[in-house]
């Protein structure tokens, strides 16, 4: 009986542990992603500095605000996900 009760515990605090590993790796790639986002914010303020043409300095802003929306909606999604998987294990 106690055995059961060892391995019931033991099994939601993985269940726990394993929901804090996957959330603290999708917070370092989420981070890794959204550097990217700023280095396309750098590249359009260096353009717009050296004079490029408006347009081309704009399509690298627009991709620096679409890489850093879809890097937050991924992160909110696996984040939902991960938090389900382990309310069911737990």
């Amino acid at each position: 009986m106690e055995e059961e009760e060892e391995e019931e515990d033991s099994m939601s605090l993985w269940a726990v542990w394993e929901f804090v590993i996957h959330t603290l790796v999708a917070t370092v790639l989420f981070a890794l992603i959204a550097g990217g986002a700023v280095v396309l914010h750098l590249i359009h303020a260096a353009l717009v500095a050296a004079g490029v043409d408006i347009f081309v300095a704009n399509v690298v802003k627009h991709g620096e605000y679409v890489v850093l929306g879809v890097d937050a909606a991924l992160f909110v999604i696996f984040l939902g996900k991960a938090s389900a998987r382990a309310v069911a294990k737990f």
